[in-house]
């Protein structure tokens, strides 16, 4: 008779809870809005960043492929770091068209209207 030492430990009684923490492709492609064969790309070859690459990090459970929810928040962070919080702000898209305007109706106060395509100079041929 084997010591009970020797038995597997029983699957914890929160196993159903571990599973709903886990994301199919399928799950993180529609949450994230690509394809599944994108997401294979993230975990296979990952993401080229300036600090190297980045990838999806999973696991092959019975031949199919999950991740996380935190190794998906992981591989966003990583590809997105918060520059905010090193004390720079990232222009949003109205703010640069709206500094866009402003540097505009600055240099049309000149007499600088860079909208309009420059204006030709009539230039007099010396006729032969």
């Amino acid at each position: 008779m084997k010591k009970t030492e020797d038995r597997p430990a029983p699957p914890p009684a929160n196993s159903a809870a571990k599973k709903e923490e886990r994301l199919s492709r399928a799950q993180v492609a529609t949450q994230c809005g690509v394809s599944e064969k994108t997401v294979d790309h993230w975990i296979r070859d990952g993401i080229r960043t300036p600090g190297g690459r980045v990838r999806l990090a999973s696991r092959r459970v019975g031949g199919r492929r999950f991740t996380t929810p935190e190794a998906l928040a992981a591989f966003d962070k990583a590809l997105n770091p918060v520059e905010e919080a090193a004390g720079e702000h990232i222009e949003t898209a109205a703010e640069s068209r709206r500094r866009e305007q402003e540097v505009d109706d600055e240099l049309k106060s000149f007499g600088i209207n860079l909208n309009e395509p420059p204006k030709r100079r009539k230039t007099s041929k010396a006729k032969a």
